[in-house]
C-alpha cells in the first residue's frame, strides 16, 4: 500500500532535514518545502516525522509526539533510552574510542544465550579502507541478487537458498533496495554510510540457538551504545550478504561461523526531535 506523506508548507522551514534522513522518499529542494518524490517506496521507518523539528511532516499512520521527560529511576531511564533510540545513517567525521568500543562489546557479551553458552563473537572494524571494501563489496553482492531476482530461475535458485516466505518478502522489497543499492551515488556509501566502526556479531552456525544469541547480544550493544551519546544502525544488507565468502572473509570472520548482525555506530550529526507513532502493541492475554 502506498503510505500518504504531505508537508504542511505553513509550518516547513526549508531545512531538508527529512531528505537527509530520507533520500529515497524525499527530493532535496534547497530553502524550500521538500518534494515527496516517491511515497510508494515508503517502509514506515518514521525517520521523516522524527527528524522535523516544525512537526510540519504528516503521514497516513499516525502522527509524531514529542519525547518524553528524560528520568531519574532506573526504570524510567531504560524506558527513556528505549523509546528515543533511533538508527542513525549520519555521523561525524569522528572516531569512536577504542575504550568506549571495547565497553559496548562487554556489555553485549553479557546478554543471556541459550543454554548458557556463552558462544557469541564480536569483530570489531574500525579501519576505514576496510569498511570502504565490506561496502563496496556488500552492494555488489545485493546487486547480483537483486538481477537474480528478475529471473525466474534466479528465484528459483534463491528461493532454495533463502526459502520460499522470504523470497517473497525479498521481492515485495526489491523496489526499495533496487533505489538505495543501484541508484544511490556511489559516495553516499548507502551500506555503512560511512560510519567510523562497525561490530560484526558472529556464532559457531551449527548452535541452535546462534541467531537468538547473537541478536539479543546486538540489542544490549546497541542501548548500551545510546546510552553513551552514540548512534547505531543494523545493517541487514551485510548479514544478508556475508554467505559471499569473499565478504565473509572481510568480516573477519572464521569458517564454521554464520553472521547473524552488523551493527554500525559513531557520534550522530543529527538529532531527532520527535516520537514516532507505532500504534498499540498486540497483545494476547490468556
Amino acid at each position: 500500500m502506498i503510505q500518504q506523506i504531505t508537508v504542511d508548507n505553513e509550518k516547513c522551514t526549508g531545512c531538508n532535514l527529512c531528505s537527509k534522513v530520507c533520500k529515497i522518499v524525499f527530493k532535496h529542494t534547497k530553502g524550500i518545502p521538500p518534494v515527496v518524490e516517491h511515497p510508494e517506496i515508503c517502509n514506515r521507518c518514521g525517520h521523516c516525522v522524527a527528524i522535523c523539528p516544525e512537526g510540519a511532516i504528516k503521514t497516513s499512520w499516525g502522527e509524531a509526539g514529542p519525547f518524553p521527560p528524560e528520568p531519574e529511576d532506573p526504570a524510567g531511564a531504560l524506558d527513556f533510552l528505549i523509546r528515543t533510540r533511533r538508527s542513525v545513517r549520519q555521523y561525524k567525521d569522528e572516531p569512536v574510542p577504542r575504550e568506549i568500543l571495547k565497553d559496548l562489546v562487554e556489555t553485549a557479551s553479557l546478554a543471556p544465550t541459550g543454554c548458557n553458552n556463552r558462544d557469541v563473537k564480536f569483530t570489531v572494524i574500525t579501519d576505514r579502507q576496510r569498511l570502504k571494501e565490506i561496502s563496496a563489496l556488500t552492494r555488489k553482492t545485493m546487486h547480483g541478487l537483486l538481477e537474480k531476482l528478475k529471473s525466474p530461475l534466479g528465484r528459483f535458485f534463491v528461493g532454495m537458498a533463502i526459502g520460499k516466505e522470504r523470497l517473497e518478502s525479498m521481492r515485495e522489497a526489491a523496489p526499495f533496495f533496487t533505489e538505495l543499492i543501484d541508484n544511490a551515488p556511489e559516495e553516499a556509501d548507502p551500506i555503512l554510510y560511512k560510519a567510523p566502526a562497525a561490530v560484526i556479531i558472529h556464532h559457531p552456525s551449527a548452535d541452535f540457538s546462534a541467531e537468538a544469541n547473537c541478536w539479543l547480544a546486538v540489542t544490549y550493544l546497541m542501548l548500551a551504545a545510546q546510552a553513551r551519546g552514540l548512534g547505531t544502525c543494523l545493517i541487514g544488507f551485510v548479514t544478508g550478504s556475508a554467505r559471499n565468502p569473499e565478504l565473509k572473509s572481510k568480516l573477519g570472520v572464521p569458517e564454521g561461523n554464520g553472521v547473524y548482525a552488523c551493527v554500525i555506530l559513531g557520534y550522530p550529526n543529527i538529532r531527532y526531535s520527535r516520537q514516532v507513532p507505532y500504534g498499540k502493541p498486540d497483545i494476547t492475554w490468556i
